[in-house]
């Protein structure tokens, strides 16, 4: 039963999910990492969130522990000693619970502004920063061949976020905003054009175009569940993952399902083609090789 490929290393610039030992489509100018090594997991950390001088930053603001808090603190301690101190004096009558009540209401804001200092720091500080532009390949030698799906010696698999088995599909994580990951990956497949040719793609890595809008619902803990399992270190538990989330966009290919293939191809022996006389001609069949680009209609996966 085939698997889906294992993917990982990363780009740093762009997200990309790559298999082991592979380099972006986008060339030497984005560097791969891999977030199982310990160097590569904080290089990507960095990457995301800054320096370990940030992050601990980020924390002590988070925590309360700026000036801006101490002072929001330091008002709601006058307050409550300015109330105790006011209590012993209620023979001063409405003039003296005036005083009460405006030395509470300032205690209330004290609060709260000490809230809201507190989570506009953290808004601020641990901002994650996503890709900072789109994975690129070269088309040099490619070829576009439109058909219908079909499956060969295999079947569709359950993809990360679930629902239907399909034989490809794409995940794309966001926080606020930011793409953290995009991954794509296939079990393989054929590809039958109108006039009767097979294009057989190989399992692996693949990019799929063109990427869907983001779901607008939360994101299910089955897709943080895969992004933890794959990406993250055992560790790296806290307030910095290496891949933060919180919405997504998916896609799917699915048998049947007409696509666009994107990809340098060769041509090969079909060794399951049924076996001609002596005189005919070998059957053989085009395999795209590289990283092909699966270009289709998107619906909701």
């Amino acid at each position: 039963m085939s698997r889906w490929p294992t993917l990982p290393r990363m780009c740093l610039t762009c997200r990309t999910a790559l298999g082991d030992a592979e380099g972006c489509d986008a060339g030497a100018g984005h560097e791969a990492v891999s977030p199982a090594d310990p160097l590569g997991s904080e290089r990507l950390r960095q990457v995301v969130w800054g320096s370990p001088a940030v992050r601990r930053r980020a924390v002590e603001h988070a925590r309360g522990d700026s000036p801006s808090e101490w002072l929001a603190s330091l008002m709601v301690v006058a307050a409550i000693v300015l109330t105790a101190a006011t209590t012993t004096f209620l023979y001063a009558g409405p003039l003296i619970a005036g005083a009460l009540g405006v030395v509470l209401v300032a205690a209330v804001s004290a609060g709260k502004a000490r809230r809201w200092l507190r989570a506009g720091a953290k808004q601020r500080l641990l901002q994650p920063r996503g890709a900072v532009d789109g994975q690129a390949g070269n088309d040099a030698g490619v070829v576009r061949v439109v058909g219908e799906v079909e499956l060969r010696d295999t079947r569709g698999r359950t993809p990360p976020f679930g629902g239907a088995d399909v034989v490809a599909y794409g995940l794309w994580v966001y926080a606020r905003d930011e793409l953290t990951l995009s991954e794509c990956a296939t079990v393989g497949f054929d590809v039958r054009t109108d006039n009767g040719d097979l294009l057989r793609v190989a399992p692996g890595r693949c990019r799929i175009e063109p990427v869907p809008p983001i779901d607008p619902d939360e994101v299910g803990s089955r897709v943080r569940r895969h992004v933890a399992a794959r990406y993250d270190r055992e560790d790296d538990a806290g307030e910095f993952p290496l891949i933060p989330v919180d919405r997504h966009a998916v896609a799917a290919v699915r048998p049947g399902q007409r696509i666009e293939v994107v990809a340098a191809v060769e041509s090969r022996p079909d060794a399951t083609a049924a076996p001609g006389d002596y005189r005919s001609a070998h059957p053989s069949l085009q395999v795209a090789i590289g990283v092909p680009v699966l270009r289709l209609h998107h619906s909701r996966a």
